[in-house]
């Protein structure tokens, strides 16, 4: 089931609160655990050992769903490794949240990873090219339990999209090809997030020495105006963000939120290394901040037309086209 079919009604309390000036928590990312079965050579995640307490969790849930919050997006690390996650699962029921879960999908052949799955409106599954390179980063066999897991979730009807990091070694169109043919085989939707040095678990040095280079975004938007069709949810907008970043002050910490492991709640992932972007935490958060978040670039794919679309007095219809595209 589609966000808009679920959850339609949030849409427009997003567009009251944006006419109006109100912060509004259309949704939230959690970022449970730092513990992952992973090794991933652009992620330092696996050597961490955090995660959050779940009573301030599930008090902050209770109040931003109050707020109207029916967007939520669980990661980590890997999710399922969370202590608590039975008992957080069980908050969610009978809730009308559309519930997203980014996972790496190792653990396939678990049936407890199976029920795990299955609560999800949406799983976000990892993955950056064929099995040779893939494993090369992710480690041996990753390549092979991500596509035991896009069978499964498609045979349970349950929405997927690829989560794919982009890279100077995997950005090429022998790539681009063999991901238009894993989305069509599977029926998914894909996010492509250039691989970034910010943040508190992302490795540095790998990401400066592996960042992707301008002409081969360039060839990657080429590759997606051929096959626009395929790649609705990637609109030429992202693309020439990437292409050409620029500096924002960040506009969607009024309506999108991510909490990290130590408690803090940030506008993305990919500020929790400063100090200054952390505006609230589980235990002080009202809703109420009027902190500015100002970044040289954004590199959080997922805020990115968002930021655009917020910068404009009046946003232009391209803008709204272009994430209303994301929730089908």
């Amino acid at each position: 089931m589609s966000f808009i079919t679920k959850n339609y009604h949030s849409l427009f309390k997003l567009g009251l609160a944006y006419l109006t000036g109100r912060n509004y928590p259309f949704v939230c990312v959690v970022r449970l655990n730092d513990a992952c079965n992973m090794t991933c050579s652009y992620c330092d995640s696996y050597k961490l050992s955090k995660s959050v307490e779940l009573s301030p969790l599930i008090t902050f849930l209770d109040q931003i769903y109050q707020k109207g919050c029916r967007f939520i997006i669980l990661t980590g690390g890997e999710p399922f490794l969370y202590k608590e996650r039975e008992a957080l699962l069980e908050w969610f029921r009978g809730k009308n949240i559309y519930l997203v879960i980014n996972s790496n999908g190792k653990l396939i052949q678990n049936s407890s990873y199976q029920d795990f799955l299955k609560r999800a409106d949406e799983v976000l599954i990892s993955i950056d090219g064929p099995a040779e390179y893939n494993d090369s980063l992710r480690g041996q066999g990753a390549h092979k339990r991500v596509l035991e897991t896009l069978q499964f979730l498609k045979e349970h009807h349950i929405k997927r999209t690829l989560s794919v990091v982009l890279t100077q070694m995997n950005t090429h169109e022998d790539n681009f090809r063999y991901l238009r043919e894993l989305k069509i085989r599977y029926d998914t939707s894909i996010g492509f997030n250039p691989v970034t040095p910010d943040g508190r678990i992302n490795n540095s040095e790998f990401s400066q020495n592996n960042s992707v280079p301008k002409d081969r975004l360039m060839a990657l938007k080429a590759f997606i105006k051929l096959n626009r069709k395929i790649f609705l949810e990637t609109p030429a907008l992202l693309m020439d963000y990437f292409i050409s970043p620029q500096p924002f002050t960040c506009k969607t910490m009024k309506f999108a939120l991510y909490v990290d492991v130590d408690h803090g709640i940030y506008p993305c992932i990919n500020v929790t290394h400063r100090p200054e972007a952390r505006f609230s935490d589980l235990e002080s958060y009202n809703g109420k901040y009027q902190k500015k978040i100002h970044c040289q670039e954004c590199s959080c794919t997922p805020l990115i037309m968002g930021n655009l679309m917020l910068q404009e007095r009046l946003p232009k219809p391209k803008y709204i086209f272009s994430i209303l595209k994301r929730f089908w």
